[in-house]
């Protein structure tokens, strides 16, 4: 049941953040499996995943095709690692069955559930066509589909406009502080995820409904 107390604002919508939050997005620990020397992985992970190009593949500017094409003409010298990497990069995604079923739980609970994510329109098209995470949200604001990225105030913007939804009713959950900062700018509350465990302390205590739960083992 949603919360109704008198001395609160009552949060109606949760909004979730995509990677890192619900499906798995660790560009290190990906090029820890396909690129074998430690100084070669942090060259790669500047030069691709820390790259202009990248925000632009957010943005929707540019295509997977073309920044593959960009990188192994302005890194020859690595266009075999750049290859292998462009050949397996949805290997960065998988979904947090954990998170999953928290957002599961909260809709069960009457809260209405939309996703705000920087996200890469191949990502979007791979994750679709294998996986069901999408019909859980009443609505979805994607990145590469407006041209502007958190945290930019628009995007933020654009998810209340677009849904008719009263900033102070709504939770926003992102594992970055910028963006956290960026929602918080646009008047949404919002918490930086860091665990499971601590997000559902975070969840109970302001939205007064059950949520913490007990993890064995370490949590992602």
């Amino acid at each position: 049941m949603i919360n109704d107390h008198p001395k609160e604002k009552r949060i109606r919508n949760v909004v979730f953040d995509l990677g890192g939050v619900l499906i798995t997005y660790d560009p290190r620990r990906y090029l820890s499996e396909v690129i074998q020397e430690e100084e070669e992985r942090a060259k790669y992970f500047s030069f691709i995943f820390q790259s202009p190009e990248w925000v632009e593949l957010d943005r929707g500017r540019l295509t997977i095709t073309n920044a593959r094409r960009i990188f192994t003409q302005r890194h020859p010298n690595y266009r075999k690692g750049i290859e292998r990497i462009f050949e397996t990069w949805c290997d960065l995604f998988h979904p947090i069955p954990a998170m999953l079923e928290l957002a599961d739980e909260l809709a069960t609970q009457g809260y209405d559930l939309y996703l705000l994510s920087n996200c890469i329109r191949e990502a979007y098209d791979y994750l679709r066509s294998r996986y069901t995470i999408f019909k859980r949200f009443k609505g979805c604001v994607l990145s590469f589909q407006l041209g502007w990225v958190k945290p930019e105030r628009e995007i933020y913007e654009h998810l209340l406009k677009t849904y008719r939804l009263l900033p102070q009713e709504c939770l926003f959950i992102d594992d970055m502080e910028r963006n956290v900062a960026g929602a918080r700018a646009a008047g949404i509350p919002a918490v930086r995820f860091e665990s499971i465990e601590r997000l559902r302390k975070e969840l109970t205590s302001r939205l007064k409904v059950p949520l913490v739960k007990e993890y064995d083992g370490e949590m992602p």
